[in-house]
């Protein structure tokens, strides 16, 4: 999400013809998203094991925040973290992941993603 923000921020500079910090720039193209090259996923932080999350976070890269990615990793996202999410955490989760889906063209979580 930091870099999304620290990029429009500089594009809003741009429309409205004010120079933009060159560290906004600097600093979004240093962060860098983890990728899990083993399991073809991104996870939730650098060190997370597959522990419960409260909320899969990572599926918001598919939706709102449009990070390019091939569909497998994107697919995969969804389904590793269908079942390592809590079931009484924020509804938001199951919103999302019904759009990203929905923009894969998958049906949704795959029969893989069954309970750890």
């Amino acid at each position: 999400m930091l870099v999304a923000v620290l990029l429009i921020a500089v594009r809003a500079a741009g429309i409205l013809g004010r120079p933009a910090d060159p560290e906004w720039r600097k600093v979004a193209d240093g962060l860098k998203i983890p990728v899990d090259t083993t399991l073809n996923i991104h996870p939730e932080f650098e060190g997370y094991n597959g522990q419960t999350v409260m909320q899969a976070d990572v599926t918001l890269l598919q939706y709102p925040w449009a990070v390019p990615m091939p569909p497998s990793p994107a697919q995969n996202d969804l389904d590793y973290y269908q079942a390592r999410t809590d079931r009484n955490g924020p509804s938001m989760t199951e919103a999302i992941a019904t759009i990203a889906s929905a923009a894969l063209g998958s049906p949704g979580c795959q029969p893989r993603c069954a309970e750890p």
